[in-house]
C-alpha cells in the first residue's frame, strides 16, 4: 500500500496569523489537501501556529523581505547611524542659528548686522569685537589668495593633498563598507549568510519530514538567494531529488517595460549566472521555475530558463460577497499603508469627495492603516495623520494588522475596492487583492497601463462594443477619411497604407474632428499591430466651442491585450463643443505604433438622457490627479460597475483559485517525471 503523497509549502517570511504570505499557504494547503496530498507548512522561527489541520514546522531564520527577519546586530548598525546622523544634525542645526553662525551669514553684508545688533544689545564691546574678528578673516582669506600666486608650488601642493585624501579614502573604502548600515557589504554578507541558512534549515525540514517520489515541495516567495541556498540541500541530502521542486518568483527583474530591457540586461548578469549555476546542478526533471503574472515570466525567460505562469490561489467566490447592498457605498483600502501601495493620495481623494459623497452619507470608508515598517514611510505617517482627522463614523481606519478573519471579513464586506498603486511598481507585479476583489465580483479603481488595470480592460472593450449598436451614431468617419498629421511635422502623413503609424511622446498623431450638435460621446477605436502586447496608447481630447475656447480636456490609457486586440476608449463630449483636437502618443516609449481599423463614432445622447459609464468592472485612471474623477465616475454608475464586476467574476475566478494552482504544479510534476523516464530509457 502505498503512503500518501505529501505537499510541502515553504515560506519563510510567515511569521504570524495574517498577511498575504500566511493567507497564501493557506489557501493553497487547504486546495492541496482537497486534491489528497498530506499537507505540510515549513514557515519562519517566529511563527506559532493556531491548530491547523495539517503539519508546521516553524524552522527559517531569515525572512524573503529584509526588514521582517533583519538580523540584530544590523538593526543595532542601523540605529547607531540614525543617532549618529541625528547628533550631526542637532550639532549643525545649533551652529547655523547660533551668534557665530548668524555672523558668519552676514560676513558680507556687515553694516546692516551691526546696525541691527548693537543697539538691542548696547554692547559695544561686543560690536567693535566683531568688526575686528571680521577684519581679521578677510585678512586672512586675501593672504591665502595672495600666498598661492606668489608661490609657484601652490596648485602643486592643492593638487597632492587633494589626490592624497582620494587615496585615502580609497583605503578606507572596506571600512567604510562595513560600517555603513545600508552599504553593499554588509547586504552582501547578509545575502550569504542567508543563503547558508536557507540551505541548512531545509536539510533539518527534511530530516523531519522524509521526501518521497511523488511528493511536491512548493516555495510560493523566493529569490535566487533561496535557490542558491538549496544547491548545498540537494548535494547534501540524496533524498532531495526524490519530490519535484517548484519555485515562484513575484518580483520585478527590469524597470519600465519591455522596450527598456535590453538596456537593462547588463545588470542581471550575476542573476542569469546564478540560474545557470542552479540549472547545472540541481537534479534535471525535478525543479521548476514559475512567476504569476506573463509580465513577470517574459522578464524571467531572458535569463535563459523556461518560467511558467501560475495562477493566484487567495480567491474566493462571489457567492461569498457580503456587501452593505442598501445603505452608503462601502470603498475599502486594504493592504499595508506604503507609498507604493497609494496610501499618500488617500488624504487628497476624501477632502475631494467629502462635500458631495461623504458628508451626505453616500459613501463611507474603511482604510487599512498599519504601516508596513515599525516607524511608517514620512510621507505615509502623514498622510495617516490627515486621514484621522475625518469623523469615524464616515472615515474608519484600521491601525492593526488584520488576522485572516477579519481581512475576509473587511474584503467581503465591501462595494468597492481601491488600489491607487504605483504604475511603474505594478507594470508586471500581481497584486493579491485585485484578484480577490475580481474573484468576489468587486469593482476596482486601480491605474492604467498596470497588470492590475489589463486584468479587466478586455470587458471594457466588450462594453464599448456594445454601445456601438445600442446607441444612435450620427458620424462614423474611419481613419482613411481623417486627416491625421504627425507633431511636429503638420504636412507629413501619419496614415501609411490603411495604417496610422506614429513614435513615441514627442511624435503623437493628430487630427481634428468636426462635432455635430447632438453628439455626446466620442468613441476611438483601433486595432493593434505587429506584436503590440503591452503597447499603451494614450488618447487626449481637447474640446473647443465656436469661439475657440476650450471646454474639456480628457485623457486615457488604451492598452493592448492578447484577449482583446480591438481596443476603444470613450470619451464624453462637453455641450457647446462644435470641434476637438484628438491626439494619439506612445504612453510609455519611443518606438513606432501600428494601429489598423481606426475607427470614430459620435454617438447620441440615450433617449433616458442619462450619462453612460465609461467603462465595466472597474474604472482605470492615467495618472494620479485623475483618481479623484475615477472614483466619482464608479460611484455615479455604480449599479453598473457592481453587476458587470460580478458577471466577470465567474469566469475570473475560474482562472484564479487555489484548485487551479494545485492542478497545475500536479501536471508539471507528472509531466517532468514521465519525461526522466523516457530520458532514462533513452
Amino acid at each position: 500500500m502505498t503512503s500518501q503523497r505529501k505537499f510541502i509549502l515553504i515560506d519563510h517570511s510567515i511569521t504570524d496569523v495574517g498577511g498575504h504570505h500566511y493567507q497564501y499557504a493557506v489557501h493553497v494547503l487547504k486546495a492541496a489537501a482537497k486534491a489528497g496530498f498530506r499537507p505540510v507548512l515549513a514557515a519562519n522561527r517566529k511563527f506559532r501556529a493556531p491548530p491547523l489541520g495539517w503539519e508546521v514546522h516553524p524552522v527559517y531564520t531569515y525572512a524573503f523581505f529584509f526588514r521582517l527577519a533583519e538580523p540584530r546586530w544590523y538593526r543595532w548598525l542601523r540605529s547607531l547611524g540614525q543617532r549618529v546622523r541625528g547628533r550631526m544634525f542637532w550639532f549643525i542645526s545649533n551652529l547655523i542659528f547660533s551668534p557665530p553662525g548668524f555672523l558668519w551669514t552676514a560676513r558680507n553684508d556687515l553694516g546692516p548686522y551691526l546696525r541691527q545688533q548693537i543697539p538691542a544689545s548696547g554692547d559695544w564691546a561686543r560690536g567693535i569685537a566683531l568688526v575686528i574678528f571680521l577684519y581679521a578673516l578677510k585678512v586672512l582669506r586675501a593672504l591665502r589668495v595672495f600666498l598661492t600666486v606668489v608661490i609657484p608650488v601652490g596648485a602643486y601642493v592643492r593638487n597632492v593633498l587633494r589626490q592624497g585624501g582620494r587615496l585615502l579614502r580609497v583605503l578606507l573604502s572596506p571600512a567604510r563598507a562595513l560600517v555603513q548600515p545600508e552599504g553593499w557589504a554588509l547586504r552582501w554578507l547578509y545575502d550569504l549568510r542567508r543563503a547558508r541558512a536557507f540551505g541548512r534549515e531545509t536539510l533539518r525540514l527534511l530530516a523531519r519530514v522524509p521526501p518521497e517520489p511523488g511528493d511536491i515541495v512548493f516555495l510560493p516567495t523566493v529569490s535566487e538567494v533561496e535557490m542558491l541556498g538549496l544547491l548545498q540541500c540537494f548535494k547534501k541530502n540524496p533524498t532531495s531529488s526524490r519530490p519535484t521542486w517548484h519555485l515562484l518568483f513575484r518580483r520585478d527583474l527590469y524597470r519600465g517595460r519591455g522596450p527598456d530591457y535590453p538596456l537593462q540586461d547588463r545588470t542581471q548578469r550575476a542573476r542569469r549566472n546564478a540560474f545557470l549555476h542552479f540549472t547545472r546542478d540541481a537534479a534535471a526533471g525535478k525543479v521548476f521555475f514559475y512567476t504569476d503574472t506573463e509580465e513577470l515570466s517574459v522578464q524571467y525567460s531572458r535569463l535563459g530558463v523556461p518560467f511558467r505562469t501560475l495562477a493566484i490561489p487567495h480567491t474566493h467566490p462571489a457567492e461569498a460577497r457580503r456587501g452593505s447592498g442598501n445603505g452608503p457605498v462601502h470603498v475599502v483600502y486594504l493592504g499595508d499603508a506604503r507609498s507604493e501601495k497609494g496610501y499618500h493620495h488617500l488624504p487628497r481623494l476624501l477632502g475631494d469627495l467629502w462635500p458631495d459623497y461623504v458628508a451626505r452619507g453616500r459613501v463611507v470608508f474603511t482604510i487599512q492603516s498599519n504601516f508596513n515598517l515599525p516607524e511608517g514611510e514620512p510621507e505615509v505617517v502623514v498622510s495617516r495623520a490627515q486621514l484621522e482627522e475625518f469623523p469615524s463614523e464616515r472615515v474608519r481606519l484600521a491601525r492593526d494588522p488584520l488576522s485572516v478573519d477579519a481581512y475576509s471579513e473587511l474584503l467581503l464586506s465591501a462595494d468597492v475596492v481601491l488600489l491607487p498603486y504605483d504604475r511603474d511598481n505594478y507594470y508586471a507585479r500581481s497584486s493579491g487583492i485585485l484578484v480577490e476583489a475580481l474573484a468576489a465580483g468587486l469593482p476596482v479603481v486601480v491605474p492604467a497601463g498596470t497588470w492590475l488595470s489589463r486584468q479587466f480592460v478586455s470587458e471594457t472593450y466588450s462594453y464599448h462594443r456594445s454601445l456601438q449598436h445600442g446607441l444612435r451614431s450620427i458620424e462614423t468617419p474611419m481613419g482613411e477619411e481623417l486627416r491625421w498629421r504627425r507633431n511636429g511635422a503638420p504636412n507629413a502623413a501619419a496614415m501609411v497604407g490603411g495604417e496610422l503609424v506614429f513614435g513615441g511622446l514627442g511624435a503623437d498623431a493628430y487630427c481634428w474632428v468636426a462635432v455635430p450638435r447632438d453628439a455626446a460621446y466620442l468613441l476611438v477605436s483601433f486595432r493593434f499591430e505587429q506584436h503590440a502586447h503591452g503597447a499603451v496608447v494614450l488618447v487626449d481630447t481637447d474640446q473647443l466651442d465656436r469661439h475657440g475656447r476650450s471646454r474639456a480636456r480628457h485623457t486615457t490609457l488604451v492598452e493592448a491585450v492578447p484577449s482583446n486586440p480591438q481596443a476603444s476608449a470613450l470619451i464624453p463630449l462637453a455641450s457647446g463643443v462644435q470641434r476637438l483636437r484628438l491626439g494619439l502618443h506612445n504612453a510609455f516609449g519611443e518606438d513606432a505604433v501600428f494601429l489598423s481599423e481606426v475607427r470614430l463614432d459620435l454617438l447620441a445622447w440615450p433617449k433616458s438622457a442619462t450619462a453612460y459609464p465609461l467603462g465595466a468592472v472597474g474604472v482605470a485612471y492615467a495618472s494620479p490627479e485623475d483618481l479623484t474623477a475615477a472614483v466619482r465616475e464608479l460611484l455615479d454608475h455604480y449599479v453598473h460597475y457592481r453587476q458587470t464586476a460580478r458577471a466577470f467574476a465567474r469566469q475570473y475566478f475560474k482562472l484564479h483559485n487555489a484548485e487551479r494552482l494545485v492542478e497545475d504544479l500536479e501536471r508539471v510534476a507528472d509531466a517532468g517525471a514521465r519525461q526522466q523516464i523516457a530520458a532514462g530509457l533513452a
